[in-house]
């Protein structure tokens, strides 16, 4: 008789150890710094300067010619119509008739023409000098201080420690005993 003994005593140990350290630590720092100086000063000079000379030169001519024509055309009309009638009466059978008619006739003509020629000239000269020196100075000086500053920090810490322990022990044990008993004959 043979005994046979199979011991097989698979004993297995599985261990698995997964440590995943995902330690993403992430640092977005975005710093925006929007400096826009515009600076404005509107610095508006305006400077009217109106220096109306004005002159006024009045020139008075005045030519009073007295142009004075006198004619005097004077009428005397002195009819002196003088009838001297002498009647001489002489009685000396002698008729004698003495008639003495005396006319004067004295014609004084008097003309008065009175011209009085008055020449005025009035010349006006009138100077406007209008000198309007306006300066207009428009100083725009744009002074925006927009300070703008965008501090974006993004700090995004992702830490991802994964572990992942797989202890797995498998113990097989076999214990096979096996017992063969052959009888041989002869």
């Amino acid at each position: 008789m043979e005994e046979d003994i199979d011991t097989d005593s698979n004993i297995r140990t599985n261990t698995d150890i997964d440590t995943d350290t995902d330690s993403n630590i992430r640092t977005d720092t975005d710093i925006d710094t929007d400096t826009d100086s515009n600076i404005r000063t509107d610095t508006d000079i305006d400077t009217d300067t109106d220096s109306n000379i004005r002159t006024d030169t009045d020139i008075d001519t005045d030519t009073d010619s007295n142009i004075r024509t006198d004619t005097d055309i004077e009428t005397d009309t002195d009819s002196n119509i003088r009838t001297d009638t002498d009647i001489d009466t002489d009685t000396d059978s002698n008729i004698r008739t003495d008639t003495d008619i005396d006319t004067d006739t004295n014609i004084r003509t008097d003309t008065d023409i009175d011209t009085d020629t008055n020449i005025r000239t009035d010349t006006d000269i009138d100077t406007d000098t209008d000198s309007n020196i306006r300066t207009d100075t428009d100083i725009d000086t744009d002074t925006d201080s927009n300070i703008r500053t965008d501090t974006d920090i993004d700090t995004d810490t992702d830490s991802n420690i994964h572990t992942n322990t797989d202890n797995c022990t498998n113990t097989d044990t076999h214990n096979n005993t096996r017992t063969d008993s052959d009888t041989f004959r002869h």
